[in-house]
């Protein structure tokens, strides 16, 4: 996938392809000092999909918070969920799912505003989701690591909670 400029900790870590054909890249892009979640989507000859996001582009952040993506899957509605984590300045990590529209923007009816982050322990530790299913229902299963208890799953209902 072809991503423009990027720095050597920048990179896109899963795909999908959706029904029609489409390539659907996840990731993150570094500034130095926070990640931000980016979401590229292709054509199925290769070329940005200029219909999403900013051609082809998406990137989704928070001033105060690094997010990255480790995990991309689309719902039966077409919808486009990425997972993965969201850490701190302390390096207090959660595991992330935020959620697109066919057009890139965040489906603010997911989670809050498109965004779910779920601290699965109640306590300061790092917490990642590193592969995402999508049920049949379009639930959302995902598979990590927590670091005081090592494998983490979860299942996610189709609104995020």
């Amino acid at each position: 996938m072809a991503c423009g400029v990027m720095s050597w900790d920048d990179r896109l870590s899963a795909v999908t392809v959706q029904p029609d054909g489409k390539t659907v890249g996840a990731g993150w892009v570094d500034d130095g000092n926070t990640s931000t979640i980016l979401v590229q989507r292709l054509m199925p000859d290769g070329t940005p999909d200029v219909s999403f996001g900013s051609g082809g582009l998406v990137t989704t952040g928070a001033i105060d918070h690094s997010y990255r993506a480790y995990a991309v899957g689309l719902q039966n509605t077409g919808k486009i969920v990425v997972a993965g984590l969201a850490y701190d300045l302390s390096l207090d990590g959660n595991v992330i799912l935020v959620r697109y529209l066919a057009d890139g923007t965040l489906d603010t009816t997911f989670g809050n505003g498109g965004i779910t982050s779920s601290d699965l322990n109640g306590g300061p530790a790092f917490q990642a989701a590193w592969s995402l299913g999508v049920t049949a229902d379009d639930r959302l299963v995902i598979v990590g690591e927590e670091s005081a208890n090592g494998l983490v799953c979860a299942r996610f209902t189709a609104d995020g909670s």
